[in-house]
């Protein structure tokens, strides 16, 4: 990864557990590499393919503490400062731009239906009429239909 040997200088330090212990942390640059496909490529992070060795909630987890520790510009700025290869400047800015876009991401809103108020006052699923010609009438025939049903389809016809 071309970008590799920029970034490293620039991660956080890892919080230190007062407790101890815990599993092993998963190494940076293969971190790295992860979270640099999942921008490049657009997958979302469940999309994460295997031959990473690295888990996507880690992945995820670690693309947010990064990023709020401000890696990413970090990298944009030190790509410009110093005589980086044009190659190299166009992928941090690729790599920044990408981050942004992810963080400021949003699901779309979900429509929740109306809750109700009280008691008698909640949605009242409409009831639907068999008129002759429906469906159920074709499917069952015409002796499903209540004679009040019927009466009303020979006026409406009228």
């Amino acid at each position: 990864m071309m970008l590799w040997p920029l970034a490293r200088h620039y991660l956080p330090r890892p919080a230190q557990r007062p407790q101890g212990g815990g599993t092993q942390r998963a190494d940076d640059e293969a971190m790295f590499a992860a979270i640099v496909y999942v921008l490049v490529s657009g997958v979302p992070w469940r999309a994460l393919p295997k031959t990473f060795a690295v888990s996507w909630q880690n992945t995820h987890r670690r693309f947010t503490q990064w990023s709020e520790a401000g890696l990413w510009d970090r990298i944009r700025e030190s790509s410009r400062r110093q005589q980086m290869p044009v190659q190299m400047r166009q992928w941090a800015d690729m790599i920044g731009e990408l981050a942004e876009e992810r963080l400021h991401r949003t699901a779309p809103p979900v429509e929740r239906p109306t809750v109700a108020t009280g008691r008698g006052t909640g949605l009242n699923p409409g009831i639907r009429v068999h008129q002759p010609g429906d469906f159920t009438v074709r499917l069952f025939g015409p002796g499903r239909t209540t004679e009040r049903q019927q009466s009303r389809a020979l006026r409406q016809a009228q």
